[in-house]
């Protein structure tokens, strides 16, 4: 679990959390959940984010799960909660636990 503050507001005149930083923070969530089990980098193979509410004026927690640690393809499910408990937003990543850490692009 990993708590986000935000303090981007130049542009709204409100602290938001922007659609880019919620999608890498789900990113790193996602990758450091399965590297956490397996104890090496992986390469992205599929990510997806759905954005379900503004995080404006919140604390945003963000939790990742691992549903599926395999031979071939890891998956993880994350979820961005904000302080009231709502979703704000959740996303996916798949790699790829079989890779060769001493390729590059592998």
């Amino acid at each position: 679990m990993l708590l986000l503050t935000s303090g981007l507001g130049a542009i709204h005149r409100r602290p938001a959390a922007g659609l880019a930083q919620i999608a890498a923070i789900i990113d790193t969530v996602g990758h450091y959940a399965l590297v956490m089990l397996l104890g090496r980098p992986l390469p992205t193979v599929n990510f997806r984010v759905d954005y379900l509410r503004p995080a404006i004026n919140t604390l945003l927690t963000v939790t990742g799960r691992v549903r599926r640690s395999g031979r071939l393809v890891g998956i993880v499910d994350i979820d961005v909660v904000n302080q009231a408990g709502q979703l704000v937003a959740i996303g996916r990543a798949t790699m790829q636990p079989q890779s060769d850490p001493t390729r590059p692009g592998f």
